[in-house]
């Protein structure tokens, strides 16, 4: 019988590599549980920008009614998780300023009976968002995020066709507004929705409705922000943009170079008993010193959002070598 030995440190470091590759692993399939950024996929392009304060109009109908109630819950969950996630926007829902000027920033949410492109109504979609008017930065500027009065509970020819989706007469309607206002605002943060294939029921404010399943009533979507929702935010690069370059710092130039009538490069001998010494040379040595004033966005058909940097000079620096 042969027997083969492996030494313990080679033991060892493999024991560490299949601990690596199960960790990476891991993160692989918890990151492909949440939802799609720019940075994994996702074709969304468009956001409010960093920091917005997003005007929003809720529908008069929706007022003294629990789908009121629902709606600014949502609208205040995002307002408390975007303190933190590096969106900074803010939805705010008290009222949209009147005047001669647009508002910069504004999100309508209603309800209506969407048609499909036959004109006919359409019953497969439960809620959307649309964009109305972007700039040139892929801000959104005008939005709707629009309730789908004639989405059914199921497809043609299932058990919940003829099933409204929001039925007030089943559980989960109490809950479902929220749910669906969650995963719009979402869309508007740059988030799209989490692979179908990946879906884990209460994962995620951004997985999509399940056929059969009104009102939502079989958990689908949370009824609060997820850390997987919060963390895909904060990967969405216009909110978390990379740092600028450091500002560059020339190689220095001597003094005498720049400053040629203000050099002194040694000393002169000095007198006293015994003879004197010379003075101790020194060198003075300068940098120009530049601001880096760093410029960032997303430009239209171009899938990563991209920075540029213009090195602006302010000053000239000197310091001393002894």
């Amino acid at each position: 019988m042969n027997t083969f030995l492996i030494p313990k440190h080679t033991l060892n470091s493999i024991v560490k590599i299949c601990l690596l590759i199960l960790l990476l692993a891991g993160t692989h399939v918890i990151n492909a549980q949440c939802p799609n950024t720019q940075d994994t996929g996702c074709e969304i392009y468009v956001s409010f920008e960093k920091d917005a304060v997003v005007y929003v109009d809720i529908d008069f109908r929706f007022r003294n009614t629990s789908q009121y109630a629902q709606i600014t819950a949502a609208l205040d969950a995002w307002n408390l998780d975007n303190e933190t996630n590096g969106s900074g926007v803010l939805f705010e829902y008290s009222g949209v300023p009147t005047g001669p000027n647009p508002v910069a920033n504004i999100l309508r949410i209603t309800s209506a009976g969407l048609t499909n492109i036959f004109g006919r109504p359409d019953t497969d979609v439960i809620a959307q968002i649309e964009y109305n008017r972007v700039d040139e930065f892929n801000n959104i500027r005008d939005a709707n995020i629009t309730f789908n009065t004639n989405a059914r509970n199921g497809k043609h020819g299932t058990p919940g066709y003829n099933q409204p989706y929001y039925n007030p007469n089943e559980l989960g309607y109490n809950t479902v507004f929220k749910k669906k206002t969650l995963h719009e605002v979402g869309h508007s943060l740059g988030l799209c929705d989490v692979p179908r294939e990946q879906q884990i029921p209460g994962k995620s404010v951004m997985n999509t409705s399940q056929l059969n399943c009104v009102n939502d009533v079989c958990n689908k979507q949370p009824e609060n922000i997820q850390e997987c929702d919060s963390g895909a935010v904060s990967r969405v690069m216009k909110y978390n943009p990379p740092p600028p370059p450091p500002t560059p710092r020339p190689t220095p130039r001597p003094y005498c170079e720049e400053f040629p009538l203000n050099c002194t490069d040694g000393g002169g001998g000095g007198t006293g008993g015994g003879g004197g010494t010379g003075g101790r040379g020194f060198g003075v040595y300068c940098y120009d010193l530049y601001e880096a004033r760093y410029y960032y966005g997303c430009v239209e058909g171009d899938p990563n959002c991209h920075e540029s940097v213009d090195y602006v000079y302010v000053d000239t620096y000197c310091e001393y070598s002894n």
